[in-house]
Protein backbone atom coordinates (compact mmCIF):
# COMPACT_ATOMS: atom_id res chain seq x y z
CA UNK A 1 0.00 0.00 0.00
CA UNK A 2 1.39 3.42 -1.15
CA UNK A 3 0.58 6.68 -1.13
CA UNK A 4 2.47 9.90 -2.39
CA UNK A 5 3.95 12.18 0.63
CA UNK A 6 6.68 14.58 1.51
CA UNK A 7 9.83 13.78 3.36
CA UNK A 8 10.14 16.61 5.63
CA UNK A 9 13.93 17.82 6.26
CA UNK A 10 14.07 19.35 9.56
CA UNK A 11 17.01 20.60 11.98
CA UNK A 12 15.35 21.01 15.43
CA UNK A 13 16.85 21.39 18.72
CA UNK A 14 14.09 21.68 20.67
CA UNK A 15 11.45 18.88 21.84
CA UNK A 16 8.29 19.41 20.43
CA UNK A 17 5.43 18.87 22.50
CA UNK A 18 2.48 16.97 19.97
CA UNK A 19 -1.31 18.34 20.32
CA UNK A 20 -4.20 16.83 20.40
CA UNK A 21 -6.00 17.37 17.15
CA UNK A 22 -9.53 15.70 16.22
CA UNK A 23 -10.10 13.31 13.29
CA UNK A 24 -12.62 11.84 11.87
CA UNK A 25 -13.01 8.03 12.76
CA UNK A 26 -10.98 5.38 10.60
CA UNK A 27 -12.68 3.59 7.95
CA UNK A 28 -12.17 -0.31 8.57
CA UNK A 29 -8.97 1.51 10.36
CA UNK A 30 -7.36 1.81 7.43
CA UNK A 31 -8.29 5.65 5.66
CA UNK A 32 -7.92 8.28 7.92
CA UNK A 33 -9.51 11.81 6.24
CA UNK A 34 -9.40 15.22 8.26
CA UNK A 35 -10.86 18.52 6.89
CA UNK A 36 -10.20 21.14 9.74
CA UNK A 37 -10.74 24.46 7.36
CA UNK A 38 -8.08 24.12 5.11
CA UNK A 39 -8.22 21.49 1.95
CA UNK A 40 -9.53 18.09 3.01
CA UNK A 41 -7.11 15.17 2.73
CA UNK A 42 -6.68 11.45 2.72
CA UNK A 43 -4.32 8.85 3.04
CA UNK A 44 -4.51 5.03 3.62
CA UNK A 45 -2.71 4.12 7.02
CA UNK A 46 -2.64 0.75 8.60
CA UNK A 47 -3.72 0.68 11.78
CA UNK A 48 -1.21 1.20 14.74
CA UNK A 49 1.14 2.30 12.33
CA UNK A 50 3.51 5.66 12.62
CA UNK A 51 3.53 7.60 9.43
CA UNK A 52 4.41 10.65 8.05
CA UNK A 53 2.21 12.46 6.02
CA UNK A 54 1.17 15.90 4.58
CA UNK A 55 -1.33 18.98 5.48
CA UNK A 56 -2.70 21.02 3.17
CA UNK A 57 -3.01 24.49 4.00
CA UNK A 58 -4.25 26.91 0.55
CA UNK A 59 -2.44 24.19 -1.31
CA UNK A 60 1.00 25.06 0.92
CA UNK A 61 3.02 22.25 2.49
CA UNK A 62 3.52 22.24 5.93
CA UNK A 63 5.04 19.20 8.38
CA UNK A 64 2.36 16.88 9.78
CA UNK A 65 2.90 14.02 11.80
CA UNK A 66 0.30 11.12 12.35
CA UNK A 67 0.10 8.02 14.62
CA UNK A 68 -2.43 5.99 14.08
CA UNK A 69 -3.45 3.83 16.62
CA UNK A 70 -7.30 2.03 16.15
CA UNK A 71 -9.89 4.95 15.77
CA UNK A 72 -7.64 8.34 17.08
CA UNK A 73 -5.14 10.41 15.21
CA UNK A 74 -2.57 13.04 16.82
CA UNK A 75 -1.27 15.44 14.39
CA UNK A 76 1.41 17.91 14.10
CA UNK A 77 -0.61 20.71 12.78
CA UNK A 78 0.39 24.54 11.38
CA UNK A 79 -1.29 25.94 14.69
CA UNK A 80 1.40 23.93 16.68
CA UNK A 81 4.23 24.71 15.02
CA UNK A 82 3.52 28.19 15.24
CA UNK A 83 2.92 27.67 18.97
CA UNK A 84 6.42 25.98 19.20
CA UNK A 85 7.82 29.21 17.69
CA UNK A 86 8.64 26.70 14.69
CA UNK A 87 8.77 28.66 11.58
CA UNK A 88 5.89 27.67 8.92
CA UNK A 89 8.50 27.58 5.93
CA UNK A 90 10.26 24.12 5.81
CA UNK A 91 11.80 22.23 2.75
CA UNK A 92 10.01 19.02 1.94
CA UNK A 93 11.02 17.11 -0.99
CA UNK A 94 8.21 14.75 -2.44
CA UNK A 95 9.04 11.31 -2.21
CA UNK A 96 7.19 8.25 -2.52
CA UNK A 97 7.68 5.90 0.15
CA UNK A 98 6.16 3.01 1.43
CA UNK A 99 4.12 2.96 4.60
CA UNK A 100 4.74 -0.83 5.98
CA UNK A 101 8.24 -1.14 6.12
CA UNK A 102 8.53 -3.46 9.66
CA UNK A 103 8.77 -7.00 8.54
CA UNK A 104 7.66 -8.68 12.19
CA UNK A 105 8.66 -12.42 11.37
CA UNK A 106 11.37 -11.94 9.28
CA UNK A 107 10.67 -13.24 5.72
CA UNK A 108 11.76 -10.38 3.48
CA UNK A 109 7.85 -9.57 3.35
CA UNK A 110 6.34 -6.38 5.08
CA UNK A 111 3.59 -6.63 7.37
CA UNK A 112 1.51 -4.64 5.35
CA UNK A 113 1.55 -6.75 2.55
CA UNK A 114 1.02 -10.14 4.25
CA UNK A 115 -2.63 -9.81 4.92
CA UNK A 116 -3.52 -12.94 6.57
CA UNK A 117 -6.74 -14.01 4.38
CA UNK A 118 -4.93 -17.35 3.49
CA UNK A 119 -5.07 -16.50 0.00
CA UNK A 120 -2.08 -15.44 -2.45
CA UNK A 121 -3.03 -12.45 -4.80
CA UNK A 122 0.44 -11.13 -5.47
CA UNK A 123 3.47 -9.57 -3.67
CA UNK A 124 1.66 -6.69 -2.08
CA UNK A 125 -1.21 -9.23 -1.37
CA UNK A 126 0.43 -12.39 0.01
CA UNK A 127 -2.48 -14.02 1.74
CA UNK A 128 0.37 -15.10 4.52
CA UNK A 129 0.36 -14.38 8.27
CA UNK A 130 2.30 -11.14 8.96
CA UNK A 131 3.42 -13.21 12.58
CA UNK A 132 4.58 -16.33 11.19
CA UNK A 133 7.56 -16.75 8.63
CA UNK A 134 6.60 -20.27 7.22
CA UNK A 135 2.57 -19.24 6.94
CA UNK A 136 1.89 -23.20 5.43
CA UNK A 137 4.22 -24.91 7.26
CA UNK A 138 6.26 -27.14 4.13
CA UNK A 139 9.48 -25.80 6.06
CA UNK A 140 10.07 -22.89 3.23
CA UNK A 141 9.86 -19.22 3.98
CA UNK A 142 6.74 -17.24 2.78
CA UNK A 143 9.18 -14.61 1.11
CA UNK A 144 11.33 -17.35 -0.80
CA UNK A 145 7.52 -18.56 -1.71
CA UNK A 146 6.41 -15.37 -3.03
CA UNK A 147 9.62 -13.40 -4.31
CA UNK A 148 11.95 -15.92 -4.77
CA UNK A 149 14.97 -16.57 -2.64
CA UNK A 150 18.30 -14.55 -2.28
CA UNK A 151 20.46 -16.74 -3.92
CA UNK A 152 17.94 -16.47 -7.12
CA UNK A 153 16.29 -19.64 -7.68
CA UNK A 154 12.95 -18.86 -8.58
CA UNK A 155 10.99 -20.88 -6.56
CA UNK A 156 7.24 -18.77 -7.45
CA UNK A 157 8.10 -19.19 -11.31
CA UNK A 158 8.41 -22.84 -10.67
CA UNK A 159 5.54 -23.24 -8.58
CA UNK A 160 5.74 -22.79 -4.90
CA UNK A 161 2.60 -20.83 -3.27
CA UNK A 162 2.66 -19.26 0.55
CA UNK A 163 -0.09 -20.56 1.35
CA UNK A 164 0.09 -23.75 -0.08
CA UNK A 165 2.72 -27.36 1.03
CA UNK A 166 4.85 -27.65 -1.26
CA UNK A 167 7.79 -29.69 -1.76
CA UNK A 168 10.78 -29.41 -4.18
CA UNK A 169 12.46 -32.65 -5.72
CA UNK A 170 15.39 -32.79 -8.35
CA UNK A 171 15.56 -35.96 -10.06
CA UNK A 172 19.17 -36.98 -11.64
CA UNK A 173 19.78 -40.08 -13.49
CA UNK A 174 22.76 -42.63 -14.68
CA UNK A 175 22.94 -43.88 -18.12
CA UNK A 176 23.44 -47.59 -18.26
CA UNK A 177 25.11 -49.45 -21.13
CA UNK A 178 25.51 -52.96 -19.78
CA UNK A 179 23.39 -54.08 -17.24
CA UNK A 180 20.03 -56.55 -17.88
CA UNK A 181 16.63 -54.79 -17.57
CA UNK A 182 13.56 -55.68 -19.31
CA UNK A 183 12.86 -54.28 -22.59
CA UNK A 184 8.60 -54.13 -22.59
CA UNK A 185 8.50 -53.16 -26.30
CA UNK A 186 10.66 -56.43 -27.19
CA UNK A 187 8.67 -58.44 -24.72
CA UNK A 188 12.36 -59.76 -23.36
CA UNK A 189 15.12 -58.69 -21.14
CA UNK A 190 17.82 -56.76 -22.95
CA UNK A 191 21.17 -55.58 -22.37
CA UNK A 192 20.92 -52.40 -25.09
CA UNK A 193 22.05 -48.93 -23.26
CA UNK A 194 19.09 -47.78 -21.86
CA UNK A 195 18.86 -44.85 -18.56
CA UNK A 196 16.81 -44.91 -15.59
CA UNK A 197 15.25 -41.03 -16.25
CA UNK A 198 11.58 -41.17 -14.31
CA UNK A 199 9.40 -40.53 -16.46
CA UNK A 200 6.02 -37.89 -16.75
CA UNK A 201 3.77 -40.91 -16.45
CA UNK A 202 5.60 -41.62 -13.68
CA UNK A 203 6.08 -37.98 -12.24
CA UNK A 204 1.86 -37.51 -12.66
CA UNK A 205 1.50 -40.38 -10.28
CA UNK A 206 3.86 -39.09 -7.38
CA UNK A 207 2.16 -35.53 -7.91
CA UNK A 208 -1.51 -38.15 -7.96
CA UNK A 209 -0.65 -39.10 -4.42
CA UNK A 210 0.46 -35.69 -2.65
CA UNK A 211 -2.20 -33.71 -4.16
CA UNK A 212 -4.38 -36.43 -2.66
CA UNK A 213 -3.47 -36.09 0.68
CA UNK A 214 -5.85 -35.20 3.97
CA UNK A 215 -3.56 -32.22 4.36
CA UNK A 216 -5.29 -28.84 4.71
CA UNK A 217 -3.35 -25.38 3.85
CA UNK A 218 -4.13 -21.95 4.86
CA UNK A 219 -5.53 -21.20 1.06
CA UNK A 220 -8.74 -23.77 2.20
CA UNK A 221 -7.37 -26.03 0.15
CA UNK A 222 -6.36 -29.86 0.76
CA UNK A 223 -3.32 -31.85 -0.38
CA UNK A 224 0.32 -30.87 -1.16
CA UNK A 225 1.72 -29.67 -4.31
CA UNK A 226 5.13 -31.75 -4.94
CA UNK A 227 7.33 -29.86 -8.01
CA UNK A 228 9.65 -32.46 -9.67
CA UNK A 229 12.39 -31.27 -11.69
CA UNK A 230 13.59 -34.52 -14.00
CA UNK A 231 14.87 -31.94 -16.52
CA UNK A 232 11.43 -31.25 -18.26
CA UNK A 233 12.42 -27.65 -19.45
CA UNK A 234 11.60 -23.78 -19.01
CA UNK A 235 12.73 -23.43 -15.22
CA UNK A 236 12.81 -27.26 -14.99
CA UNK A 237 16.43 -27.79 -16.17
CA UNK A 238 18.34 -29.29 -13.41
CA UNK A 239 17.53 -33.12 -13.89
CA UNK A 240 20.64 -34.35 -15.33
CA UNK A 241 21.71 -37.65 -16.99
CA UNK A 242 24.49 -38.43 -15.50
CA UNK A 243 27.10 -40.40 -17.72
CA UNK A 244 27.93 -43.81 -16.27
CA UNK A 245 28.94 -47.26 -17.66
CA UNK A 246 27.41 -49.96 -15.65
CA UNK A 247 24.25 -47.88 -13.98
CA UNK A 248 25.74 -48.35 -10.56
CA UNK A 249 26.30 -46.30 -7.29
CA UNK A 250 29.23 -47.62 -5.02
CA UNK A 251 27.48 -46.96 -1.67
CA UNK A 252 24.35 -45.57 -0.42
CA UNK A 253 23.48 -41.82 -0.24
CA UNK A 254 26.33 -41.57 2.32
CA UNK A 255 29.12 -43.13 0.34
CA UNK A 256 31.61 -41.02 -1.93
CA UNK A 257 29.97 -41.59 -5.39
CA UNK A 258 26.73 -40.10 -4.45
CA UNK A 259 27.81 -36.96 -2.82
CA UNK A 260 29.95 -36.46 -5.72
CA UNK A 261 27.81 -36.60 -8.47
CA UNK A 262 25.62 -34.72 -6.16
CA UNK A 263 27.98 -32.16 -6.04
CA UNK A 264 28.62 -32.49 -9.91
CA UNK A 265 25.33 -31.81 -10.60
CA UNK A 266 23.23 -30.08 -7.71
CA UNK A 267 23.16 -26.66 -8.02
CA UNK A 268 24.25 -24.99 -4.84
CA UNK A 269 21.41 -22.42 -4.26
CA UNK A 270 19.08 -25.63 -4.40
CA UNK A 271 20.80 -26.82 -0.97
CA UNK A 272 17.95 -26.55 1.73
CA UNK A 273 15.11 -26.46 -0.84
CA UNK A 274 15.21 -29.46 -2.59
CA UNK A 275 14.98 -33.01 -2.14
CA UNK A 276 17.70 -34.33 -4.57
CA UNK A 277 17.44 -37.91 -5.80
CA UNK A 278 19.75 -40.08 -7.96
CA UNK A 279 18.34 -42.80 -10.13
CA UNK A 280 20.19 -45.56 -10.85
CA UNK A 281 20.20 -49.39 -11.58
CA UNK A 282 21.79 -50.88 -8.00
CA UNK A 283 23.93 -49.38 -5.20
CA UNK A 284 26.43 -50.86 -3.15
CA UNK A 285 28.51 -51.74 -6.30
CA UNK A 286 25.27 -53.86 -7.69
CA UNK A 287 25.09 -56.44 -4.70
CA UNK A 288 21.78 -55.50 -3.68
CA UNK A 289 17.96 -56.03 -4.60
CA UNK A 290 17.14 -52.93 -2.93
CA UNK A 291 14.69 -50.01 -4.69
CA UNK A 292 16.42 -47.67 -2.50
CA UNK A 293 17.91 -45.91 0.01
CA UNK A 294 17.15 -42.44 1.73
CA UNK A 295 18.04 -40.04 4.44
CA UNK A 296 15.55 -40.54 7.80
CA UNK A 297 14.83 -37.22 7.96
CA UNK A 298 17.31 -35.31 5.21
CA UNK A 299 16.92 -34.44 1.40
CA UNK A 300 18.84 -37.54 -0.27
CA UNK A 301 17.61 -40.38 -1.57
CA UNK A 302 18.33 -43.30 -3.94
CA UNK A 303 15.86 -44.63 -6.70
CA UNK A 304 17.27 -47.89 -7.84
CA UNK A 305 14.91 -49.72 -10.49
CA UNK A 306 17.22 -52.16 -11.54
CA UNK A 307 15.73 -54.27 -14.44
CA UNK A 308 12.25 -53.13 -13.77
CA UNK A 309 12.86 -49.76 -14.44
CA UNK A 310 10.69 -50.31 -17.74
CA UNK A 311 8.22 -52.95 -17.02
CA UNK A 312 6.69 -51.43 -13.66
CA UNK A 313 6.91 -47.87 -14.05
CA UNK A 314 4.20 -47.56 -11.14
CA UNK A 315 6.64 -49.26 -9.24
CA UNK A 316 9.36 -46.64 -10.02
CA UNK A 317 6.57 -43.99 -8.64
CA UNK A 318 5.82 -45.79 -5.62
CA UNK A 319 9.46 -46.41 -4.61
CA UNK A 320 9.73 -42.04 -4.77
CA UNK A 321 7.38 -41.82 -2.55
CA UNK A 322 8.48 -44.51 -0.01
CA UNK A 323 11.65 -42.74 -0.50
CA UNK A 324 11.41 -39.53 0.22
CA UNK A 325 8.55 -40.63 3.14
CA UNK A 326 12.08 -41.94 5.23
CA UNK A 327 13.40 -38.17 4.30
CA UNK A 328 9.60 -36.89 5.84
CA UNK A 329 10.81 -39.03 8.58
CA UNK A 330 8.55 -41.55 8.07
CA UNK A 331 9.74 -45.36 8.96
CA UNK A 332 8.51 -49.09 7.93
CA UNK A 333 6.22 -48.82 10.69
CA UNK A 334 4.99 -45.03 10.68
CA UNK A 335 6.89 -44.59 13.85
CA UNK A 336 8.60 -47.38 14.28
CA UNK A 337 10.90 -49.75 12.21
CA UNK A 338 8.00 -52.20 12.95
CA UNK A 339 7.64 -53.53 9.41
CA UNK A 340 4.98 -55.50 7.33
CA UNK A 341 1.93 -54.68 9.53
CA UNK A 342 -1.14 -55.49 7.98
CA UNK A 343 -3.28 -52.71 9.72
CA UNK A 344 -0.47 -49.88 8.87
CA UNK A 345 -2.11 -49.07 5.42
CA UNK A 346 1.33 -47.20 4.01
CA UNK A 347 3.27 -47.07 1.12
CA UNK A 348 5.98 -46.79 3.44
CA UNK A 349 5.14 -50.90 4.39
CA UNK A 350 6.78 -53.37 2.43
CA UNK A 351 3.37 -55.25 1.99
CA UNK A 352 1.97 -51.85 0.04
CA UNK A 353 5.20 -50.90 -1.59
CA UNK A 354 4.50 -52.36 -4.52
CA UNK A 355 1.00 -53.88 -4.05
CA UNK A 356 -0.35 -50.32 -3.95
CA UNK A 357 -2.33 -49.77 -0.30
CA UNK A 358 -5.47 -52.03 1.07
CA UNK A 359 -8.57 -51.19 -0.72
CA UNK A 360 -10.80 -53.75 0.13
CA UNK A 361 -9.38 -54.73 4.01
CA UNK A 362 -8.09 -57.88 2.98
CA UNK A 363 -5.03 -56.67 4.69
CA UNK A 364 -2.74 -56.67 1.18
CA UNK A 365 -3.20 -54.64 -1.88
CA UNK A 366 -5.16 -55.71 -4.52
CA UNK A 367 -2.67 -57.93 -5.92
CA UNK A 368 -3.39 -60.47 -3.57
CA UNK A 369 -7.17 -60.68 -2.39
CA UNK A 370 -8.11 -64.56 -1.63
CA UNK A 371 -8.13 -65.22 2.10
CA UNK A 372 -4.73 -67.62 1.79
CA UNK A 373 -2.51 -65.11 0.56
CA UNK A 374 -3.39 -62.24 2.90
CA UNK A 375 -0.08 -61.34 4.20
CA UNK A 376 2.15 -62.32 0.88
CA UNK A 377 4.59 -59.62 1.01
CA UNK A 378 6.85 -58.22 -1.89
CA UNK A 379 4.33 -58.68 -5.06
CA UNK A 380 3.56 -56.11 -7.55
CA UNK A 381 1.29 -56.20 -10.29
CA UNK A 382 1.93 -54.78 -14.03
CA UNK A 383 -0.43 -52.08 -13.91
CA UNK A 384 0.78 -49.24 -15.22
CA UNK A 385 -1.85 -48.60 -18.28
CA UNK A 386 -5.09 -49.87 -15.73
CA UNK A 387 -7.15 -46.88 -14.88
CA UNK A 388 -6.77 -44.84 -11.64
CA UNK A 389 -9.58 -46.56 -8.59
CA UNK A 390 -8.01 -50.23 -10.59
CA UNK A 391 -4.29 -49.89 -10.70
CA UNK A 392 -2.40 -50.04 -7.59
CA UNK A 393 -3.37 -46.99 -5.19
CA UNK A 394 0.07 -45.07 -3.74
CA UNK A 395 -0.43 -43.47 -0.26
CA UNK A 396 0.97 -42.90 3.12
CA UNK A 397 -1.33 -44.14 6.38
CA UNK A 398 -4.11 -42.35 8.01
CA UNK A 399 -4.06 -43.90 10.78
CA UNK A 400 -7.30 -44.96 10.85
CA UNK A 401 -6.92 -48.81 11.38
CA UNK A 402 -7.31 -50.19 15.10
CA UNK A 403 -4.55 -51.84 16.94
CA UNK A 404 -3.92 -55.87 16.69
CA UNK A 405 -2.52 -57.84 19.27
CA UNK A 406 -0.86 -60.83 17.65
CA UNK A 407 -1.55 -62.65 21.14
CA UNK A 408 -5.20 -62.08 20.75
CA UNK A 409 -6.79 -61.45 17.55
CA UNK A 410 -10.12 -61.43 16.49
CA UNK A 411 -10.57 -62.89 13.13
CA UNK A 412 -14.01 -61.89 12.45
CA UNK A 413 -13.23 -58.28 12.51
CA UNK A 414 -10.63 -58.42 10.48
CA UNK A 415 -7.89 -55.16 10.18
CA UNK A 416 -11.34 -52.57 9.53
CA UNK A 417 -13.89 -54.41 11.81
CA UNK A 418 -16.06 -55.37 8.83
CA UNK A 419 -14.15 -58.25 6.86
CA UNK A 420 -12.85 -61.35 8.32
CA UNK A 421 -9.56 -62.48 7.91
CA UNK A 422 -7.99 -65.51 8.70
CA UNK A 423 -5.08 -64.04 10.59
CA UNK A 424 -3.60 -68.30 11.45
CA UNK A 425 -3.92 -69.45 8.18
CA UNK A 426 -6.11 -72.46 9.37
CA UNK A 427 -8.62 -72.32 6.50
CA UNK A 428 -11.34 -71.24 8.41
CA UNK A 429 -12.55 -68.02 10.50
CA UNK A 430 -12.35 -69.17 14.01
CA UNK A 431 -15.03 -68.21 17.03
CA UNK A 432 -12.50 -67.36 19.61
CA UNK A 433 -9.12 -65.41 19.92
CA UNK A 434 -6.25 -66.67 18.12
CA UNK A 435 -2.47 -66.08 18.60
CA UNK A 436 -0.71 -65.34 15.17
CA UNK A 437 2.68 -63.85 13.87
CA UNK A 438 0.79 -61.70 11.18
CA UNK A 439 3.82 -59.80 10.37
CA UNK A 440 6.31 -63.05 10.25
CA UNK A 441 9.28 -61.00 12.32
CA UNK A 442 9.03 -63.78 14.72
CA UNK A 443 7.73 -61.45 17.50
CA UNK A 444 4.39 -61.27 19.28
CA UNK A 445 3.24 -58.04 19.57
CA UNK A 446 0.88 -55.17 19.61
CA UNK A 447 0.91 -53.69 15.97
CA UNK A 448 -0.80 -50.13 15.50
CA UNK A 449 -1.77 -47.90 12.72
CA UNK A 450 -0.09 -44.57 12.39
CA UNK A 451 -1.35 -41.16 10.98
CA UNK A 452 1.80 -40.49 7.95
CA UNK A 453 0.04 -37.35 6.91
CA UNK A 454 -0.47 -35.42 10.34
CA UNK A 455 3.26 -36.24 11.40
CA UNK A 456 4.97 -35.29 8.15
CA UNK A 457 9.09 -33.37 8.61
CA UNK A 458 9.13 -30.91 5.95
CA UNK A 459 12.26 -29.56 7.36
CA UNK A 460 14.69 -32.27 5.77
CA UNK A 461 16.28 -30.30 3.36
CA UNK A 462 16.60 -27.28 5.50
CA UNK A 463 18.42 -28.81 8.44
CA UNK A 464 20.33 -31.08 5.56
CA UNK A 465 21.67 -27.24 4.14
CA UNK A 466 25.40 -27.89 4.15
CA UNK A 467 25.37 -30.97 6.71
CA UNK A 468 27.67 -34.06 5.58
CA UNK A 469 27.51 -37.88 5.62
CA UNK A 470 26.92 -39.37 8.81
CA UNK A 471 25.40 -36.62 10.65
CA UNK A 472 21.63 -37.42 10.17
CA UNK A 473 20.35 -40.96 10.87
CA UNK A 474 20.18 -43.71 8.55
CA UNK A 475 16.69 -45.79 7.81
CA UNK A 476 16.50 -49.20 8.12
CA UNK A 477 18.00 -50.93 4.56
CA UNK A 478 15.21 -50.42 2.02
CA UNK A 479 15.72 -54.09 1.02
CA UNK A 480 12.36 -54.52 -1.13
CA UNK A 481 12.15 -55.02 -4.84
CA UNK A 482 9.47 -56.29 -7.20
CA UNK A 483 9.48 -60.06 -8.46
CA UNK A 484 11.89 -61.10 -10.90
CA UNK A 485 10.13 -62.26 -14.57
CA UNK A 486 11.13 -65.80 -15.32
CA UNK A 487 13.43 -65.66 -18.28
Amino acid sequence: MRVHVPTVILLLSKPIELAAYPSELFVDNLVSTRNAGWSSESAYIPASRNVSNDVGSNFSLIGAQVVAADDKSTLLSEETTLSQGLPVWLIFIAAEITLCSKDSDNDRLSDCHETNTGLFVSASDTGTDPNNADTDGDGILDGDEVLGTVAGLDLPGMGASPVKKTIFMEYDWVSDDTQTWYDTSAAAYSNAPHNHRPTAAVAGWVEEAFANAPVNNPDGSTGIQIIQDYGQGGLFTGGNEIADTDGNLTEDVFGNDFITKRSNNFAANRIGYFHYTIFAHRYNNGLTESSGYAELPGDDLIVTSNWWVDYYPDAVASTIVHELGHNLNIRHGGNVDTNNKPNYNSVMNYDFQFAGIDTDCGGCGPDCSDAVDKFITGDAIADAGLPVGTRARIDFSRGLRADLDEASLDESVGVCSNVALDFNRSGAIDAGLVAADINNDGVSETLSDYDDWSNIYYDGPADAAGAGAGLRSKPSVCDNAPPRLAD
